[in-house]
This record gives structure tokens, sequence and C-alpha cells, in this order.
């Protein structure tokens, strides 16, 4: 990225509001990737918690939302619950 920036600099393409739009940008990345690392971890710990013998892990599927900072993805399990008969993520 400071390449990219010297590179602009130099040519005189450089502006605040392209740096500002840059920055709000690589902002919005890190801010998803965050967000699905943090739902990961929750789902980490419920699957971790969980009661076994009623919650049987079936499978972990990709789950995509959109979001205020727009589309996202992550991974989460779902659960056979044994008593209801019925999915559970």
């Amino acid at each position: 990225m400071k390449t990219w920036l010297i590179k602009e600099l130099n040519e005189g393409n450089l502006d605040f509001r392209k740096l500002e739009w840059m920055l709000f940008n690589l902002l919005i990345g890190v801010f998803r990737h965050l967000m699905a690392e943090i739902l990961e971890a929750i789902d980490l710990f419920l699957m971790a918690t969980r009661d076994t013998k009623r919650y049987i892990l079936k499978e972990r599927n990709p789950r995509t939302l959109q979001t205020l900072v727009g589309e996202m993805t992550f991974k989460r399990r779902y659960y056979w619950d044994k008593e209801e008969g019925t999915w559970v993520y």
C-alpha cells in the first residue's frame, strides 16, 4: 500500500478524497473480516458448550449475510435437535 501511495504522490494523482475513499474501503474490508472471525469464534464456543446428548453436529456450511458494510461470508455449524426433530444453528 505504501508503494501505491508513493506512486500516486509522484504522479500527482493523490488527493484527500482519493485517500479517504481508499482508507474507508480498507476499513470496511477489515470490519467484515473481523465480524466473520467473531461469529466463527461464537460458533466454536456454542459447539463446545452445547448439550451433546440433545444436539448432534451435522455439518459446517458457509453463510452469506448482507450487512451495513456489504456482503460478508462466514462458516457456521448446523445441529440436529433430537428432542424437537429440527435443525438448529
